[in-house]
This record gives structure tokens, sequence and C-alpha cells, in this order.
């Protein structure tokens, strides 16, 4: 991950139900956002995700750089095309831009994954 950066900002909203429900997706434990933890009854199982992420704007693959929206000098290489296979094995091809890269860590876990938004 290469700067801009930003440390400790705060996800939107729809971002961080996303994150959640990623998390839910791969892992077996069951994680919530901290508005679920409020509103719903809560167990002793449940791991709370953070909103807080690190935001970058550029990524370095090997000696490519990719940029992104936040970074303007680089943003003619933020443009991508990504490809899902989807069950019945088609794949869907969409194109986007990238918005910014991230990291974000796990409570407990001490494990950083790192993620794109691309919109």
């Amino acid at each position: 991950m290469l700067t801009p950066s930003k440390m400790n900002v705060n996800l939107p909203d729809d971002l961080y139900n996303l994150l959640v429900e990623f998390y839910n997706d791969i892992y077996e434990s069951e994680f919530v956002t901290i508005a679920d933890l409020i509103h719903k009854n809560s167990s002793s199982y449940q791991i709370i995700v953070r909103p807080k992420i690190n935001q970058f704007g550029r990524i370095q693959i090997s000696t490519e750089i990719f940029g992104s929206t936040l970074a303007p000098k680089y943003q003619k290489n933020s443009y991508i095309i990504a490809k899902f296979i989807q069950d019945d094995e088609k794949i869907e091809v969409y194109p986007g831009q990238v918005q910014f890269y991230f990291e974000h860590e796990l409570p407990g876990r001490k494990q950083i994954h790192r993620f794109v938004f691309v919109k």
C-alpha cells in the first residue's frame, strides 16, 4: 500500500455493513456492527467489527503501481475490469473505477485484511 494515506478513517455505513457481511461469509464466527450490538440481543460469541480503516491512494504489485481517485496523479490507472464467476459458471464482467484501497484489522485476530473499493 502506498501514499497518499489516511489513517483511522470511519467507513460509511453501507460499506461497514458490507464488510461485516463479508466477514460473516468467510469465517465461522458471528460478526456484528456496533449498531447491531446496541439494538439487538447480544451474545458473548459475537465479534464486534470496528468501522475504522486505513485508506490508501495507491498499491504496488510487483513493479506496477495502481492508482485510485484518492491519488489524482495516478487516476488514469484507476480504471479496472472485474470478472466474477457465477454459480452457473457464467462469467460476468463489470467495468469500474478504484475509489481507494484499504486495510482493516479484525479484533482479537491480529489479522490485517486488504481490500479495494470499486465504484
